[in-house]
């Protein structure tokens, strides 16, 4: 019995990693990357959020996992996505973005907890400590404790993103 359901939940998740593998190497013939705005979260068995950005005038929309319940509506991304068939995307949640004309800030920010594809720092404005999730290259090498740049929007420091050195667009 023990076999069997560990066959049906291995064969599962093979299943989740061949369509997710699949997806990547389309996106990678054709890829082409774009600004996409969160418009909705949740949690529903795990986190999520959904994206939508244009590819030409056409508006597209993805859902992804997302690795936190830190991502929030209104929040910018780069989208990556095949040009030849838009619907097939992804948002890079290791590639956050402010709009042009954003009022940002910056501060010092320190990294609390990694794993191989997210990170979690904190950082202070005004006394307030706040904690964020971003996703994070993994040849990106991290360790807790450094010390990074942070940039926040003025108006909401909890929009805000650790410059990591591979970052190198952080306004769309």
């Amino acid at each position: 019995m023990f076999l069997i359901g560990f066959g049906v939940f291995y064969s599962i998740y093979l299943i989740g990693y061949y369509q997710e593998r699949k997806k990547s190497d389309q996106i990678a013939k054709h890829r082409y990357v774009v600004a996409g705005k969160i418009i909705k979260t949740g949690s529903m068995k795990g986190s999520y959020a959904v994206a939508e950005y244009f590819a030409g005038l056409s508006r597209f929309t993805v859902k992804e996992n997302s690795p936190a319940e830190d991502i929030l509506k209104g929040q910018w991304f780069q989208i990556e996505y095949d040009s030849t068939n838009p619907d097939v995307s992804k948002i890079l949640f290791e590639y956050p973005l402010f709009r042009k004309g954003d009022i940002i800030d910056s501060t010092n920010g320190v990294i609390i907890q990694h794993d191989r594809f997210r990170i979690r720092f904190k950082y202070i404005i005004d006394g307030t400590i706040y904690k964020k999730f971003q996703g994070v290259d993994h040849r990106q090498q991290i360790e807790d404790g450094q010390r990074f740049q942070v940039n926040y929007l003025k108006v909401n420091p909890f929009i805000a993103l650790l410059k990591l050195p591979y970052i190198k667009t952080i306004e769309w």
